[in-house]
């Protein structure tokens, strides 16, 4: 690899990394914080329990992880690193598990309710169907 192509990719992996770094610090907080800020302290109370702050927090995390993940293994390529590269991978590798396994959650979440819901509406039917 000569020196331009290697200046090419320090350049490239030093912009993805500016890049991520403004979104982990600006985007991602303000865009969990703006719906939030249109609610009193009270409402976020009643419409948030614990479990969902804390998965708010494990996703950021997870997301943390897979960035610093995506820019180490970046880092690897650029200095011809394996040890860097394949350790990143594991890290972005870690971080696209914890949210998929977040998704799961929430998908068995969102069908728990559902059934609670038709089971509700089903003792109702049976209850009117009886009055």
């Amino acid at each position: 690899m000569n020196l331009l192509q290697r200046s090419r990719k320090v350049f490239a992996s030093f912009m993805l990394a500016l890049v991520l770094a403004i979104a982990t610090v600006w985007v991602i907080p303000s865009a969990i914080a703006s719906p939030l800020m249109a609610a009193t302290p009270s409402q976020i109370a009643a419409e948030n329990d614990a479990a969902t702050s804390t998965g708010i927090e494990r996703r950021v995390k997870a997301t943390g992880r897979e960035i610093e993940g995506q820019i180490q293994r970046g880092v690897g390529e650029v200095t011809d690193s394996p040890a860097n590269q394949v350790e990143g991978r594991a890290k972005q590798f870690s971080g696209e598990a914890q949210n998929r396994a977040e998704d799961l959650g929430d998908r068995l979440k969102d069908a728990g309710r559902d059934v609670e819901d038709s089971t509700e509406n089903l003792v109702d039917r049976v209850k009117d169907f009886f009055d």
